[in-house]
């Protein structure tokens, strides 16, 4: 991609020749394996981008595939979010490691092309996902001011959280929520982890009597509350710091335990819709499914925005779309089965940093680009210098092969009532103390269930809390749709 700033390119085509041989031989074998197994050839795999790879495409440039599990997560929440309705997403993926978040609006993620990996800048399309060191199985630990910090450090899958016994003895936020009963020890955890609570809480225990003698269920709240502290930050990072309002988006919460934190997450902000898509742990795995396979393209042009430079993008959005068509011609697209989208990258004359805004080259005036330029700047920054000149950097491409999609499927369920669904009644920490809580099993709710918080829905792979002052109900899709009662 012949693009502005030759340091960062270079970086990435460092990166990019580093890890080529690693995924060529993987993708190789894994190919292998699958047709061996029966199934037709064509792998795909989830760009950074949030579209598909093709295979070629991803030996050919593996560094496209960075921070591709979190990006097929947003691809999914897109295609559930379109399937419902609700096209102005914040997505929580809360996984053992680590919480990404990211912002959708109108259907399309917030993208980025610049990033850090190993202290070394990446340059290339990629959907702008946040991460932060909070997970379940992030450790609690007091430092040297005497002061209880949760994570970044992990307890990983091995020997992972006390509660696992698998000679963990770290706290843990999943230690955390085992002894606030939360987390149900009663049913194998992924179907295989049988959880220990007397691990829980001795783990939690040690750590109280460092602090003094805490109340370890006081404890096991404040861990969570302070993980929780570090992904409310990074959700305000992408939302109130760029000048959208959390409030006006829906939090579309998933994997293992994005439904257990989802609702405190959301009063934290504001927020008071709450969406727990169906298989929400592997919700980030069926992003593939709901992908096309996409092609990014970028060509610099710097000079100052007027109608020559206007015709000189036009011109190169129309060599970008020439060379896209025979990408796509290549992966077996006809043309009605494709569409394109451009963009260009903007500032202000001086300006080191740039703004990307979506534009039909073909129709569109300097008059109406420089308009929208200005108001995009005062949205991200809060401020325009409708006095200064404007600047071009990049025309940039977007190119889709659109594929067959699964149908968003209606949930159908052979259960008339929700007590037919209850497996348990068990204790449950919240604010204020323990309440008596039901818990259900998600997939015996009947269709269009309500429930009334507090309350707990557990499933294979993940946990839902509904916590106190708050419903729950699923729509005909099968989400579970959580709202303030």
């Amino acid at each position: 991609m012949p693009e502005y700033r030759e340091f960062e390119r270079f970086s990435t085509t460092v990166f990019n020749a580093y890890i080529r041989p690693l995924m060529h031989r993987y993708l190789e074998s894994l190919e292998k394996r699958l047709l061996a197994a029966g199934y037709p050839p064509g792998v795909l795999t989830v760009g950074s981008s949030g579209g598909a790879l093709t295979v070629d495409a991803a030996r050919r440039l593996p560094i496209k595939t960075l921070s591709s599990g979190p990006a097929g997560g947003v691809s999914q929440a897109v295609f559930v979010g379109r399937g419902i309705g609700l096209p102005d997403l914040i997505t929580y993926d809360v996984g053992g490691t680590s919480t990404d978040v990211c912002l959708v609006r109108d259907l399309a993620p917030v993208l980025t092309t610049d990033t850090l990996l190993a202290g070394f800048p990446v340059k290339m399309p990629q959907i702008d996902i946040k991460s932060v060191g909070a997970g379940g199985g992030s450790i609690a630990w007091i430092d040297v001011d005497g002061a209880l910090q949760v994570g970044p450090q992990s307890a990983g899958a091995e020997p992972g959280p006390a509660c696992y016994g698998r000679g963990g003895e770290a706290a843990t936020v999943s230690d955390a929520n085992v002894v606030l009963g939360r987390l149900g020890v009663a049913r194998p955890l992924g179907g295989t982890i049988r959880l220990d609570p007397d691990l829980a809480r001795a783990a939690i225990g040690r750590l109280a009597a460092r602090l003094g003698g805490f109340d370890p269920h006081r404890l096991a709240d404040g861990v969570i509350r302070i993980m929780l502290a570090r992904v409310v930050s990074s959700i305000r990072e992408i939302t109130i710091q760029r000048g959208h309002d959390p409030r006006g988006f829906a939090l579309m919460a998933y994997g293992g335990a994005g439904g257990m934190h989802a609702i405190p997450t959301a009063e934290e902000l504001g927020i008071t819709r709450v969406v727990v898509p169906r298989f929400p742990g592997n919700f980030s795995a069926l992003g593939v499914a709901a992908s096309d396979i996409k092609h990014d393209a970028v060509r610099t042009h710097l000079a100052r925005l007027g109608p020559e430079t206007l015709d000189r993008a036009r011109a190169l959005a129309r060599e970008l779309a020439a060379d896209a068509a025979r990408q796509l011609e290549q992966d077996g697209f006809a043309p009605a089965d494709t569409r394109a989208a451009f963009a260009l990258d903007l500032r202000y004359a001086g300006q080191a940093f740039e703004l990307t805004l979506p534009v039909e080259p073909e129709t569109a005036t300097v008059l109406e680009v420089t308009r929208a330029f200005h108001a995009a700047h005062r949205q991200t920054y809060g401020h325009a210098n409708e006095s200064s000149a404007v600047e071009l950097v990049n025309v940039r491409l977007t190119a889709h092969g659109v594929v067959a999609k699964p149908e968003l499927a209606r949930h159908r369920s052979e259960t008339r009532r929700l007590d037919d669904a209850r497996v348990e009644e068990r204790t449950v920490w919240f604010e204020g103390g323990a309440r008596a809580c039901p818990v259900y099993a998600r997939e015996r709710l009947p269709e269009r269930a309500e429930l009334a918080g507090p309350a707990i829905v557990e499933e294979f792979g993940a946990t839902t809390i509904v916590f106190p002052g708050w419903r729950g109900w699923l729509d005909d899709a099968g989400n579970l749709r959580l709202e303030r009662a």
